[in-house]
């Protein structure tokens, strides 16, 4: 079993002062535990596009139904590739209707081998179109909405990303809709919003993946997996859980941080000053794909096997799995698990995926103003009653001359919060990290 000690290096830095400390302080000491959603939660369309040779359909887990293959789009061993001319998937019912409401998302996995015009990824309709989502010139991702008037919508809409998709490469692409803005996500990062009035309209006509067929038939060429639409805006957290960072396999493991959070941003001035220093614990798993989460608590343990097979480590994550497996430390005359907490940093579910922003991991979540962990929701709270909605995004920065060969990086955390202050609240500190084990799979 490879397990390394659990010591944790501590990182310490100098900064000058900031009025929102006691604030910041405060909110790190009580801790604010980040809403994510249910990923089947609004979800009417969902196309895994996992088949195989031979299959001549594809499998709709949004309404539990086939779609045709037409002209016989191609299979591989990553998803669905279609040929740029005449190959497309056309749904047997009218699914994807939103029924006048106004709000949406569309998700997908995409591997593009151009981008000369506009290619349809997903599009609602044959003859008109509620919603239509593709490629663009030069890589850019493009929206429209109500295409030739269909009933109930409000008018045609059209709205592109300002950054690109490379070419003959996996990218996680969205587009959501909240009932005001559209926004653009590219690898689970914000690429660009919009500002829109939208009602989508209403048509008893089939959804189409890797063609817009109203007013020319424009396909799509590359392949295609995971294809979702949902009667939702999916959040910022959803969409790193359905496109998770990933910092490759040389970081398969459990990493234990300890950060010295002890700067904060001044509001008016936007300066960074010292605060006094808090501690705290940050969980970070890469799995043998090596994609990155945050963990609320860990226990490392062993398979329980029979001798001479020897034992391998695990990382439960889950108490009802603990009597599933043998513990890994002696405490008198019984064998433990070794177990780590983010306690300072809590957490709202086992498991948070990281997304990518820049040179950075995120993870970004609201807390509705109704949430029963909301501390501005406290019935002893004076505005009991008038509850604010809280965003916190958390960032982590590895330092990149820090390789992962001694099982230990270094970097800095970030952590910012929207909604107990006018403006958005800022702290920030060094965190070093340590690998416990380099056990890639969570149980």
């Amino acid at each position: 079993m490879s397990t390394y000690p659990s010591r944790i290096l501590k990182t310490q830095r100098l900064f000058a002062a900031g009025r929102p400390c006691l604030l910041l302080l405060w909110l790190l000491l009580v801790g604010v535990a980040p809403g994510y959603g249910d990923l089947e939660d609004g979800l009417i369309v969902h196309f895994r596009l996992n088949g195989g040779p031979g299959d001549t359909s594809a499998f709709d887990r949004g309404t539990l139904t086939f779609a045709d293959l037409v002209n016989d789009p191609t299979w591989t061993s990553t998803g669905l590739r279609f040929n740029g001319s005449n190959q497309y998937v056309k749904s047997k019912n009218h699914v994807g209707n939103l029924n006048g409401g106004n709000r949406l998302s569309i998700a997908a996995w995409i591997k593009p081998e151009r981008a000369n015009t506009w290619e349809g990824i997903l599009t609602k309709g044959i003859e008109k179109s509620p919603y239509t989502f593709g490629m663009h010139v030069g890589g850019k991702l493009i929206f429209g909405c109500n295409v030739f008037s269909p009933p109930g919508g409000n008018g045609w809409q059209t709205a592109e990303t300002s950054g690109t998709v490379p070419l003959n490469a996996w990218s996680h692409v969205a587009v959501t809709y909240d009932g005001a803005t559209l926004r653009f996500y590219i690898n689970g990062a914000l690429d660009s919003e919009h500002e829109r009035a939208i009602v989508f309209g209403t048509i008893d006509e089939a959804l189409t993946l890797g063609g817009d067929l109203p007013g020319g038939d424009e396909h799509y060429q590359g392949e295609l997996r995971d294809v979702r639409v949902y009667n939702r805006a999916l959040t910022a957290s959803d969409l790193a859980e359905l496109s998770p960072a990933n910092l490759g396999t040389a970081f398969t493991g459990l990493w234990v941080g300890q950060a010295t959070m002890n700067e904060v941003k001044e509001v008016q001035s936007d300066a960074w000053g010292a605060a006094p220093a808090f501690s705290k614990q940050v969980l970070l798993h890469v799995d043998t794909d090596g994609n990155a989460r945050l963990l609320r608590e860990a226990i490392v343990m062993k398979t329980r096997v029979i001798p001479p097979h020897e034992p391998d480590p695990v990382i439960v994550t889950s108490l009802e799995e603990v009597p599933n497996y043998d513990g890994i430390v002696k405490r008198g005359n019984h064998w433990v698990g070794q177990r780590f907490s983010s306690a300072s940093l809590p957490l709202p579910k086992a498991q948070v995926s990281l997304a990518t922003s820049g040179d950075w991991l995120a993870a970004t979540s609201t807390l509705s103003a109704n949430h029963p962990l909301n501390p501005f929701r406290h019935k002893y709270h004076p505005d009991l009653g008038t509850a604010w909605e809280i965003t916190r995004t958390l960032r982590l920065d590895i330092d990149e001359s820090d390789g992962p060969d001694d099982h230990r990086i270094t970097g800095t955390l970030w952590d910012s919060v929207d909604g107990l202050h006018q403006d958005t609240l800022e702290c920030r500190g060094a965190i070093a990290f340590t690998r416990v084990t380099t056990s890639g799979e969570l149980k």
